[in-house]
């Protein structure tokens, strides 16, 4: 068995001071960050300027990936129709 070792001595306190309670006090700030945590932002996403950045840059990017893999699969085709005329010659 384990020995705990209990400190029982009364004039060690361990109880914090009252200033150092009132430090941690601050319900206020709690609370805005509670409420910053579940609630929905006021702004809709789009009118947010740095969110609009970032739904512009992904519609960009989607769309250039898009058009490259289109591309890609019509020479795809090109050479496909190139090799079967070769081949009928």
């Amino acid at each position: 068995m384990r020995e705990y070792k209990v400190n029982r001595d009364p004039n060690k306190s361990k109880t914090p001071s009252k200033e150092q309670i009132d430090k941690y006090k601050d319900f206020g700030r709690l609370s805005h960050q509670y409420d910053k945590l579940t609630k929905r932002p006021k702004k809709p996403l789009y009118k947010d300027p740095k969110v609009f950045i970032a739904l512009v840059l992904l519609v960009v990017i989607a769309y250039l990936i898009a058009e490259t893999i289109d591309h890609s699969k019509k020479e795809d085709i090109k050479q496909e129709q190139q090799q079967e005329q070769q081949q009928e010659d």
